[in-house]
């Protein structure tokens, strides 16, 4: 059973190109090693940052944080077309309680629909 985990959070960022206006991106989350079904939840502290750092107001949701596979969605309104930087913070809480996985390491992958080069991994590794 897994006991607990550090960090408690972490970030995943991406550049984006947004209208001016409604926008809606849209990131990927899977477990890729098919050995958990338990993605990690969406908490707190999720923002929007226009290209002068200034946060923009934004709507996050997750799909779901059961299976190997879900999504994350970020809609905010861009005061002009530009660069924004999305920052997802997720929370690694909701899996203290499962069963160990086996093998023991689970590889996380995220990456926004859309936007080449954003993908990046995490892995869920059992300390010793």
């Amino acid at each position: 059973m897994i006991n607990g985990t550090n960090p408690g959070t972490f970030n995943y960022w991406v550049k984006v190109t947004a209208a001016a206006g409604s926008n809606t991106f849209v990131v990927n989350n899977s477990i890729t090693t098919g050995n958990f079904t338990t993605l990690f939840a969406l908490t707190t502290g999720s923002a929007v940052f226009d290209s002068g750092c200034k946060s923009v107001k934004a709507t996050f949701t997750q799909s779901s944080t059961t299976g190997t596979t879900g999504t994350v969605t970020a809609t905010f309104t861009a005061a002009s077309a530009g660069t924004y930087y999305i920052e997802v913070k997720l929370s690694t809480s909701n899996i203290q309680g499962k069963a160990a996985p086996s093998p023991s390491t689970v590889n996380y992958s995220y990456s926004t629909t859309g936007v080449p080069g954003s993908t990046a991994g995490l892995n869920l590794v059992l300390k010793h």
